[in-house]
């Protein structure tokens, strides 16, 4: 493997490098906000608000529109609380969760959506969905074990980005390229799990970054997601075998419903 950098920044319709991210009154979405505002000040990019309300019939519209603007304000200012250097920017929108925020959020270089549980029990929920309609990369937080926190674990050492690579897919490069920098952008090491490697285990540099491969134990979905209890970030391919018929392949739509960190699905 040799080293990879980071993509060129590719420009949002808002004309600069931008992090969207779907909000709601949610504890949820108070976890995307955090998470989006991490995101943004990592890169140095915008970040911009995206609250979706449902049709409502005249009595008590203006009452739920005032609501949802409140709730922009209010999160607003927490952004600008934490950040003084990203610009927050929102909008208000009306109709279907996830179409909408597929059309508002157009070609963002990121999109941050939440998932719950609840939400995906019946069939895909909101986070499916925008993951795999989305364009690009899309990073999915889960309550309450998608708290960002901080990225350090014990001892000193910071937790890695895992890499989940189906050995041969098509989207492998993309994954790992995007995961390499995610891992550049947080200073810390990345492990690569690998489904059936010949090589076994090994460590190696890739630039700056220490990419530690690793064998998928057993079935790749549930791997993942234990390996995800100690990382702080998984990046995966966008769909996998067997994904005919699915929105994201089965061990994306694993991870979407039950990864104890933040989910990265790209390419």
């Amino acid at each position: 493997m040799t080293g990879a950098l980071l993509e060129p920044v590719r420009r949002s319709p808002y004309g600069l490098a931008t992090v969207v991210a779907g909000v709601d009154g949610t504890a949820t979405g108070e976890l995307v906000l955090e998470r989006a505002m991490i995101e943004a000040d990592l890169r140095g990019w915008h970040l911009r608000l995206l609250h979706v309300q449902p049709e409502q019939d005249a009595p008590g519209r203006d009452e739920v529109r005032d609501r949802g603007a409140r709730l922009l304000e209010r999160m607003t200012d927490q952004a600008h609380a934490a950040s003084a250097v990203v610009a927050v920017t929102s909008r208000l929108l009306v109709g279907p969760v996830a179409e909408r925020l597929l059309s508002a959020a157009g070609a963002a270089d990121l999109l941050v959506v939440g998932g719950r549980p609840d939400a995906e029990a019946a069939g895909p929920g909101v986070a499916v969905r925008v993951a795999a309609r989305h364009g690009g990369p899309v990073l999915v937080v889960r309550p309450p074990e998608g708290r960002p926190g901080p990225a350090r674990s014990g001892g000193g050492s910071r937790k890695p980005v895992v890499l989940g690579v189906v050995d041969g897919a098509g989207d492998a490069a993309a994954v790992t390229e995007f995961a390499l920098g995610e891992a550049r952008l947080r200073g810390c090491d990345a492990v690569q799990l690998h489904t059936g490697a010949a090589r076994g285990e090994w460590d190696e540099a890739a630039g700056d970054v220490v990419v530690r491969h690793r064998l998928l134990a057993g079935d790749p979905a549930e791997a993942l997601v234990r390996a995800s209890a100690g990382a702080c970030a998984v990046v995966l391919g966008r769909r996998g075998p067997s994904g005919r018929g699915r929105l994201l392949g089965p061990v994306g739509d694993a991870l979407v419903r039950h990864a104890a960190c933040p989910v990265f699905l790209v390419g």
